[in-house]
């Protein structure tokens, strides 16, 4: 077989399937604590078992979360035969649904990052899926329609295969990723296990061990402080009093891994990340600010893109805004949020609707 054709074999598989969750008495429901969904399924062989959880949000005060757990795998374990933890990965998009049957609203999608299910007690979502205050935003007869679609990528190790009793070899892309994703994992555990660090980074109210080389590789700010006479650099220690431990904790795992659990949290930060200019921190959280647009935050987040230089948020928020403009222009606080663009991004916004 050529390489072509061995290559069509180390393909990742997608699965997608979608399930519409259906809440009456919705307001009733939601004094009461937590809503659950039953469980559904679908992913391999249609075998797993997902559960979706909506309740008031602790972190987003007038909100409400949602968020999307993997309850079991079937017939699979959650840990292989050497007890490593078996991930799925996924990505997923929320939508309400409308008295017309149609998404009114909707967050997530195949433009978001590929997240891992790795427990039955591990939920992945959004802490401001909907507005608390506001009923009318969500239900339609104190009924709640919920959409959540689900897209399931294959386990990208399973890349050797047979064919015709011949045996093939990944390819160079993945053979490329797969040692990406060694040592993404080996610094990864550097940071997390404090292994060698040579310098303590404050936040608020804890201190973090880190490496002083690998944060002058990835941050400009901190490569002139650790080459130089600075205090931090003689004291090895550094203090970010400015910003809460979560955040702190979020940004040192961007800058051992490229990737964080704690993007929520970063995401209304990413100006400041903009001042300490961590390594490609400021673009994965335009890209999270991106994937939360909705009516009720898009004037902001068009003026927050403007202010912050940030084009391809701005971008996201005209098509959002021009797609949902009959909307908007009737949202009182929409005209508050879009008086402090300046004249070049209204102008931009007004031609972008020709």
């Amino acid at each position: 077989m050529d390489a072509h054709n061995a290559a069509m074999l180390i393909k990742i598989d997608q699965d997608v399937f979608s399930f519409v969750w259906t809440i009456n008495n919705y307001s009733t429901q939601l004094e009461l604590g937590a809503v659950e969904s039953p469980v559904f399924r679908g992913g391999p062989k249609n075998n797993y078992g997902w559960q979706l959880k909506l309740k008031e949000s602790e972190r987003c005060e007038g909100k409400i979360s949602l968020r999307l757990r993997l309850i079991d795998r079937g017939n699979e374990d959650f840990e292989d035969e050497d007890g490593e933890g078996v991930d799925v990965r996924a990505k997923f998009r929320f939508s309400i649904i409308d008295a017309d049957g149609q998404p009114c609203f909707q967050i997530g999608g195949p433009g978001m990052k590929i997240t891992r299910f790795s427990s039955p007690t591990q939920k992945w979502g959004y802490d401001d899926f909907a507005d608390l205050l506001n009923p009318s935003n969500l239900s339609v007869d104190d009924k709640v329609k919920i959409l959540c679609k689900i897209w399931i990528y294959g386990d990208s190790n399973q890349t050797v295969m047979n064919w015709r009793g011949a045996k093939f070899n990944p390819s160079h892309e993945d053979r490329f990723r797969m040692s990406k994703d060694g040592i993404v994992n080996d610094l990864g555990k550097l940071f997390k296990e404090s292994i060698g660090t040579d310098v303590t980074i404050s936040g608020s109210n804890t201190n973090f061990k880190a490496h002083k080389l690998i944060l002058s590789a990835r941050s400009t700010v901190f490569a002139a402080m650790f080459n130089s006479n600075m205090l931090e650099n003689r004291s090895n220690f550094v203090e970010i009093a400015d910003f809460e431990d979560d955040v702190v904790k979020g940004m040192l795992d961007h800058l051992y891994t490229g990737k964080t659990d704690c993007m929520d949290e970063l995401a209304p930060n990413s100006s400041k990340s903009r001042e300490v200019r961590f390594g490609g921190l400021k673009a994965d959280c335009v890209y999270e600010l991106g994937d939360k647009l909705n009516l009720e935050n898009a004037g902001e987040l068009l003026v927050l893109a403007q202010t912050h230089n940030a084009p391809d948020l701005k971008a996201r928020a005209m098509d959002f805004i021009n797609l949902n403009k009959d909307k908007l222009l009737k949202s009182k606080s929409f005209k508050n949020a879009v008086k402090l663009a300046d004249a070049e991004t209204l102008a931009e916004l007004y031609f972008s609707q020709l």
